[in-house]
């Protein structure tokens, strides 16, 4: 059963031509971990993936929900404390500062969580706190990334659900 819902969302979006022309570059990868239980899908975004897309077609009042409780991510996982969604602050903001241009949005703290949905062509939005309730309204996809594009020191996970209001 589990498989067949699965299969169902991942090939839905196909169907419904959300998947990019051929012609067109892929700039994302599945998002990996994804659980579906009836009206809610979760994820384990890495920090070392680029942008992570999350089906959620099957929804029509998502919200997303990032729980400030968990360990996080970090843009440097050797120098610097892991992080929710709301990125590095304090001390460790400051001294990322100098690496400014390894950030993917260069308004947003480093190591935030950053994301984008088709309603918003070219919006990319994120969060000033750990902990996120956010109401995504309709959409057949949402991608998740790290704001920090220097990805191969990055360390840790940011979990996250897509639930049905």
């Amino acid at each position: 059963m589990l498989s067949t819902l699965r299969a169902a969302c991942l090939t839905l979006p196909f169907l419904l031509g959300a998947a990019p022309a051929l012609s067109q570059e892929k700039d994302w990868v599945q998002a990996k971990g994804t659980v579906i239980l009836a009206d809610v899908i979760c994820a384990e975004i890495s920090p070392r993936r680029g942008w992570q897309r999350l089906w959620i077609s099957g929804l029509y009042q998502p919200w997303l929900s990032v729980r400030d409780n968990q360990e996080g991510w970090s843009v440097d996982d050797a120098r610097y404390a892991r992080v929710g969604a709301a990125g590095h602050r304090g001390a460790d903001a400051r001294a990322l500062e100098p690496y400014a241009q390894y950030k993917y949005h260069s308004n947003v703290a480093f190591g935030a969580l950053l994301l984008r949905v088709p309603s918003k062509p070219g919006v990319v939005l994120s969060f000033n706190k750990d902990g996120v309730d956010y109401q995504l309204g309709a959409q057949e996809w949402v991608d998740f990334r790290i704001n920090d594009t220097g990805q191969g020191d990055n360390g840790g996970v940011l979990s996250l659900c897509v639930e049905e209001d």
